[in-house]
């Protein structure tokens, strides 16, 4: 992490801390009668962040209560460059980047975040610090644009030592509020690769605190959507985000399961009948036990999905079978050919998918395998990024794509997975 200069002696360092803070506040006045896009939304939700000055903070950081600044960097900046900042860190508390870490890398996690809010913010005009950070870009370049945090998250690439999840940094300071206090109390984790605020997780907060927080963020984003409708200025991107986080769809662990279920072929027997309608004196079958029969599993193993989406769908995946009488799994590894076959069954114990490939993706082969075999299976479910060749076709049995970006395949249904 940068270092940060050392504070100077106290006269001078009340005086750089007011400087700093009132900037701050002139940023924040000029968002209020800013005509720009998405202006009046940014403006309404930055009135809820306290201002302080803090000397421990690389650059600038929040906690979802206050924006914590650096004062030598605050000096750093052009007007311009301080109200992209302040929307910026308004940015990460609209879409709780500080709550969702979830024992994710701090440094990764702030990348990402950037990634997904600085490419919104430049297309509606606002100038960012230097050396910020975009999808699609520099070192980015094969990152799209659009992605969740979540789904960016999953494809940067791991550092040798990455930090422990807990959002401890070097920084020290917890705000006293709109520049009261001076600035040195405790306050970590002010992580900030991109050089245009970071988030800060906060430390100790009870999950009740937490979920009261993340609450009280969304209603404030739906309020200040409203009033930046009734202007006419909100962006199509900003809108289609603010959408994720307000309605989120369907927990794809709960699609998953519901979409198996309806595969399953109950086994009918009337000895014994059903007890359900005895007592009317209606004998009737009763089930004997569920069968899913064969399902085929297809791995995009083209290098852009993490062996942490690996591990969270197959654990839920085999978690599902396992309340089946009876089942089996044919498991085909592949990126541009099948490269691999796995057979898996309830009672192998837990479902571990080991990638074999590496290369680009195409989904034919898939598809040509299972015609080769003779197979008729029960479905097929796709683990993949969608970023793939598919056939022409859709074939006779039913297909779940489980894709973890927000592209759809080309039938059958889709469901998104995140980790």
């Amino acid at each position: 992490m940068s270092k940060t200069k050392q504070a100077p002696a106290d006269q001078d360092r009340v005086a750089a801390e007011d400087k700093a803070v009132g900037r701050m506040r002139k940023a924040r006045t000029r968002m209020i009668f800013d005509r720009r896009q998405d202006g009046p939304f940014w403006a309404t939700l930055a009135m809820r962040l306290d201002l302080a000055a803090n000397w421990r903070v690389p650059t600038a950081g929040t906690d979802g209560k206050s924006l914590l600044v650096n004062p030598p960097f605050v000096e750093s900046l052009t007007d311009d460059q301080l109200l992209g900042l302040l929307v910026h860190e308004v940015g990460h508390c609209a879409f709780i980047h500080h709550l969702r870490l979830n024992g994710r890398d701090p440094n990764r996690w702030n990348i990402a975040a950037d990634l997904q809010l600085n490419p919104l913010l430049r297309a509606a005009g606002y100038v960012l610090p230097p050396d910020g950070l975009y999808a699609g870009e520099g070192p980015f370049t094969q990152i799209p644009v659009g992605l969740s945090t979540e789904e960016t998250y999953l494809l940067l690439p791991v550092e040798e030592e990455e930090g422990d999840g807990d959002g401890e940094g070097e920084g020290e300071g917890e705000s006293g509020g709109d520049g009261e206090g001076d600035g040195d109390g405790e306050g970590k984790g002010a992580v900030d690769p991109g050089k245009c605020g970071g988030v800060i997780q906060p430390k100790g907060m009870s999950a009740a605190e937490a979920s009261r927080q993340s609450q009280n963020w969304k209603a404030a984003v739906a309020q200040a959507r409203q009033i930046a409708k009734m202007r006419g200025a909100i962006s199509k991107g900003l809108d289609r985000l603010i959408d994720g986080l307000l309605q989120p769809s369907i927990p794809w662990q709960q699609e998953l399961a519901e979409f198996v279920t309806k595969m399953s072929k109950s086994d009918y027997r009337w000895s014994p009948p059903s007890r359900r309608f005895a007592w009317r004196r209606l004998y009737l079958p009763s089930i004997g036990g569920d069968a899913l029969g064969e399902i085929v599993v297809a791995v995009d193993e083209s290098g852009s999905i993490g062996q942490q989406i690996f591990n969270a769908f197959a654990a839920e995946l085999s978690g599902i079978c396992f309340a089946y009488a009876d089942v089996s799994l044919t498991i085909l590894h592949h990126d541009s050919a099948v490269c691999g076959v796995q057979r898996w069954t309830p009672s192998d114990g837990p479902l571990v998918l080991k990638p074999c490939g590496g290369g680009g993706t195409d989904h034919r082969p898939v598809f040509d395998w299972i015609e080769n075999e003779g197979m008729d299976p029960a479905c097929l479910i796709c683990l993949t990024d969608m970023y793939s060749t598919f056939p022409a076709h859709a074939p006779d049995y039913p297909v779940l794509w489980a894709s973890t970006t927000e592209a759809k395949g080309p039938w059958g249904r889709t469901i998104r997975v995140s980790v």
